[in-house]
């Protein structure tokens, strides 16, 4: 599925950027010393949609970030997800992606920074918007697939 966003779709899909900047007490985007990065974007369909952001802490992990509309994009909620315990090496993430099977469940899935060896990731699925999450072990964490919410499948590196 295609999404296409007019400007001012894009303008208030970027208000929880500003929230947050103006939390660590600066207006200005260009002076923000922050590294945010959008994950993953998903819409299901006209007027429910989610964006994934992550911030990134000074040593390095990632806090997750979650804003959903339920209204075309004209008004964002958002909420910092905590999905890991501070030090948790699943927080040092390369990725991480998302998909949505109804306005209430849900998945995230983190590939942690890999090795030239591994290649490992946590899912968390939630049935509640995004308020509480599960959180399960992937042992291969390349791309994430669902059918429905309790099956599913993920593609190794190799494809």
């Amino acid at each position: 599925m295609r999404c296409y966003f007019s400007v001012g779709q894009l303008i208030r899909l970027m208000i929880p950027f500003c929230l947050v900047l103006s939390v660590f007490g600066t207006n200005d985007v260009h002076s923000a010393q922050m590294d945010v990065q959008i994950q993953d974007v998903k819409f299901i369909d006209a007027n429910h949609g989610w964006v994934l952001w992550t911030l990134t802490n000074p040593d390095g992990s990632l806090n997750f970030q979650l804003a959903y509309t339920i209204d075309n994009g004209k008004s964002w909620t958002d909420h910092s997800l905590s999905l890991f315990e501070t030090g948790d090496i699943a927080s040092f993430a390369e990725k991480a992606e998302m998909g949505w099977f109804n306005s209430q469940s849900g998945w995230i899935s983190i590939k942690q920074t890999r090795g030239f060896y591994f290649s490992i990731g946590t899912l968390f699925t939630t049935s509640d918007r995004g308020e509480n999450w599960q959180r399960f072990t992937l042992p291969v964490a390349d791309k994430t697939y669902f059918s429905d919410p309790k099956n599913g499948w993920i593609r190794t590196p190799a494809g």
